[in-house]
């Protein structure tokens, strides 16, 4: 997809009809799903990070902790606020929290709650010693984070401190997770290209059956296809995988692959760090 952003794409996001990308050049690009650039817009100082859809509302993270608020209306994104968010530093992750509130997590290891309506937090909490790469919510106020400190950890997140329902720990940092809903699955993956695969019970304990040797280098970002692992390196590799983890196909950047987005069941977009956005057709039996 052209024209390309100026250094790395950090996160791809659906958006309505519109993918969203951001990226290193602090720009975020919207484009139509058959990859015509519809608008794009300067979104940070620094570079513009993750993002997170609340309805009509935009959500965008920046390297220099920064918050944005943008609202859609007529084919345009426009800038509601822009909040000096809690965290001391790098907000890497967003994930819903219900219909009214989203998670952030950062490169202090604090979890951040905000209210989207009246765009102020809620509540912090030190949930890691390093980096949480990623919040994912599993369902109603039950959260899993990842760390640069080893951990995946799945937390009940209430009005007080977050009660910690399950941890495991590895000797390498946790980069990349995806949650398959309908099988009770987690699938994590680590900084020496390893993943791993949980089941987790209904009191949402962790337990692990399968690991694997998937990458030559850190993976970066992972989507289900068919509960089946699709996941990108900084390899520069994508490999799909089949239900036996065995591996189905693969395809190739130039450069780090960081970002993965699942269009329909024959269509994958990936994103680089040399800014490139990628559009490959999947085989899915």
């Amino acid at each position: 997809w052209t024209p390309s952003h100026l250094g790395y794409v950090w996160s791809l996001l659906k958006f309505k009809d519109l993918v969203l990308s951001s990226g290193r050049d602090c720009y975020i690009k919207a484009w139509t799903t058959d990859g015509k650039l519809k608008t794009q817009f300067k979104a940070a100082k620094q570079s513009t990070l993750a993002m997170l859809a609340m309805g009509d509302t935009l959500v965008s993270s920046s390297r220099d902790g920064t918050l944005k608020f943008w609202k859609y209306k007529g084919a345009q994104f426009h800038l509601q606020s822009s909040v000096r968010s809690q965290h001391l530093g790098v907000i890497l992750s967003l994930a819903k929290c219900g219909n009214e509130r989203f998670l952030s997590t950062g490169a202090d290891g604090q979890m951040v709650l905000w209210d989207v309506t009246s765009q102020v937090h809620c509540n912090t909490w030190k949930l890691h010693t390093d980096w949480i790469w990623k919040v994912v919510l599993f369902c109603d106020t039950i959260v899993c984070t990842i760390s640069e400190d080893g951990y995946t950890k799945i937390w009940k997140v209430g009005a007080d401190f977050p009660e910690l329902l399950s941890e495991f720990w590895v000797a390498h940092p946790i980069t990349s997770c995806i949650y398959d809903k309908e099988a009770r699955r987690l699938f994590t993956g680590n900084n020496v290209g390893r993943i791993f695969c949980f089941h987790l019970d209904d009191k949402w304990k962790l337990t692990l059956q399968q690991s694997w040797q998937a990458h030559e280098a850190k993976v970066r970002s992972m989507v289900l296809l068919h509960g089946n692992v699709i996941s990108g390196s900084e390899d520069n590799s994508i490999i799909q995988w089949d239900a036996h983890f065995e591996r189905m196909r693969s395809f190739q950047h130039e450069n780090f692959v960081q970002s993965l987005l699942l269009l329909s069941d024959e269509t994958l977009l990936s994103a680089s760090y040399d800014g490139k956005i990628k559009h490959s057709c999947l085989s899915y039996t």
